[in-house]
């Protein structure tokens, strides 16, 4: 994954399909990736 290349702990992109903020994170002590998915309220 990209981000096991660079000092980045997390990524902030736009999802496509629901055009919600997600953010995808490393977790400390090598734990693995999570994931925020952030939804526009109406």
């Amino acid at each position: 994954m990209e981000m096991e290349l660079s000092d980045h702990d997390f990524y902030a992109y736009l999802d496509e399909d629901t055009e919600d903020v997600a953010i995808v994170y490393r977790q400390k002590d090598d734990r693995g990736y999570g994931l925020i998915e952030c939804r526009a309220a109406l």
